[in-house]
């Protein structure tokens, strides 16, 4: 029981460390590496979710956000080369294009924080989802900033209330290392 606390409070710890520095990759120069550490813990955090506490699906949600938001990129990366203008047309497209990527990650992004409260038993994850998302979504308009930063106060409250994992998740983690090891 203690090592599974244990394991509660470094997973706590590694989130609230890479939510700090995803705020410091604002500063200039410096700011990217910030960002590059906040991404790799949070991926830790991640492989730990899925190992202690039974969460499955977060890699193949995150990883599938990630890969919507590069294809997202790439094609714009070839219409700005393609056009080679500023004119009206390239921005609609991109905004049009934006609003696709959104629409696509949508699912992937809410299994993604659904699977995080549910092993957290945290529901300020699903709060800050959705702020995050409307936030995202009228980013255009003039309020957004304050929805995403409301969202990211309920990301930070949700892993400081975390206390720990499902009692049960660990039972059956334990059963499988045993049946695999009888197995061998």
């Amino acid at each position: 029981m203690e090592d599974r606390q244990k394991i509660a409070r470094n997973v706590k710890i590694f989130a609230l460390t890479s939510l700090t520095l995803s705020v410091l990759a604002i500063i200039p120069l410096i700011g990217p590496l910030f960002n590059i550490a906040s991404w790799i813990l949070y991926i830790i955090v991640f492989y730990k979710l899925k190992v202690h506490a039974g969460a499955k699906k977060l890699f193949i949600n995150f990883f599938s956000i990630v890969g919507i938001v590069v294809l997202g990129v790439i094609i714009e990366i070839i219409l700005r080369y393609a056009f080679h203008s500023q004119d009206i047309t390239i921005l609609v497209v991109e905004f049009l294009l934006y609003v696709i990527v959104l629409a696509v990650s949508y699912k992937f992004a809410k299994n993604m924080f659904y699977e995080i409260a549910r092993v957290t038993h945290q529901k300020y994850f699903i709060k800050a989802f959705y702020m995050y998302f409307i936030g995202m979504l009228t980013i255009f308009l003039v309020f957004p900033i304050i929805l995403i930063f409301i969202g990211f106060i309920y990301h930070i409250l949700a892993w400081i209330k975390f206390k720990s994992f499902d009692e049960e998740i660990e039972i059956n983690n334990i059963e499988n290392q045993i049946d695999l090891n009888s197995k061998k």
